[in-house]
């Protein structure tokens, strides 16, 4: 019982977690955007869209980092737009002994010109 106890703190010991709000973006967009065609007006296509971008951690090295355009563009591909408003960005780490992982997640309301929504 003592054993299953001690092993229980250490895993508890090398498990950690942490997830960080790191941005909130009043307007965010991986296209370019015409300021002529920002006249067009847009509509909201949907409300709280998330997309994320993660990369592996191998013993304690990471095998690349997440790009937060790479999560922007998986949130805009879901909902079918080319624009996010009231976006915010949290990074996430998790890592267990040996293995871990970091992602890069975005969060927001997505748009579209009218005239796409139309087509």
């Amino acid at each position: 019982m003592k054993k299953t106890f001690m092993l229980f703190l250490v895993i508890i010991f090398f498990c950690t977690g942490c997830t960080v709000r790191v941005a909130d973006l009043t307007m965010a967009g991986t296209k370019n955007l015409n300021l002529e065609t920002m006249k067009i007006n847009y509509e909201r296509v949907t409300k709280n869209v998330e997309g994320s971008d993660s990369k592996v951690i191998l013993l304690f090295f990471p095998l690349g980092y997440p790009n937060l355009e790479e999560a922007i563009d998986e949130a805009l591909h879901k909902a079918n737009g080319n624009l996010m408003t009231d976006a915010v960005v949290y990074w996430t780490s998790y890592s267990f002994i040996l293995f871990g992982i970091n992602t890069i997640t975005v969060k927001g309301d997505v748009y579209n010109t009218i005239e796409k929504l139309q087509k």
